[in-house]
């Protein structure tokens, strides 16, 4: 699976924290339906943990800009960069890091492109609504090579982890004051 995120942590990765600061904006939230969707958000998290079948490898790409918006305040923030810090050290999951001192191709959206054994690669674009899934062999293959160019902008891994460290520092210093 690959994905790249311009705005958020992706919901595999998010605390449950970040997860309903987040959900908590939706006009339609209630407290039962924010608990139901939290709760479906975790329960999702499970495939990065299973034994069998193994967890997908994971290639994911983030605008910095995901490093510095203040979901839920610093204290979640702290605990969701610290989460990210601890999956990106797991060897079937990468996680890159776009500066955020330019533009790059991601900035119209987030997507996901899951390869299965049988192609097309299924596709699916984040929108203000829902999301779209798309399963073409152009969408594809024009997502494939949207994702290698954010790669090529990102970080390596290990400087990538280095910001994110940098970044929960910089949240436990505004918890601080």
């Amino acid at each position: 699976m690959r994905a790249f995120e311009p705005m958020l942590v992706p919901g595999l990765f998010q605390t449950e924290d970040y997860a309903r600061a987040i959900l908590e904006t939706n006009p339609e939230a209630t407290e039962e339906k924010l608990g139901v969707w939290v709760d479906g958000r975790m329960a999702r998290q499970a495939i990065l943990d299973r034994k069998e079948p193994a967890p997908p490898w994971m290639w994911v790409v983030l605008d910095e800009q995901v490093l510095h918006r203040n979901i839920g305040g610093p204290s979640v923030m702290i605990a969701q960069l610290e989460r990210l810090a601890q999956l990106s050290t797991k060897q079937r999951i990468s996680i890159q890091v776009i500066p955020a001192d330019g533009p790059h191709p991601g900035l119209l959206g987030a997507f996901w492109l899951a390869e299965l054994e049988q192609p097309p690669a299924v596709v699916y674009l984040e929108t203000a609504s829902e999301g779209e899934t798309i399963e073409t062999h152009y969408m594809a293959k024009s997502m494939t090579v949207l994702f290698d160019a954010l790669r090529a902008e990102a970080l390596t891994r290990s400087a990538s982890l280095a910001l994110i460290e940098e970044a929960a520092l910089r949240w436990k210093e505004k918890s601080e004051t």
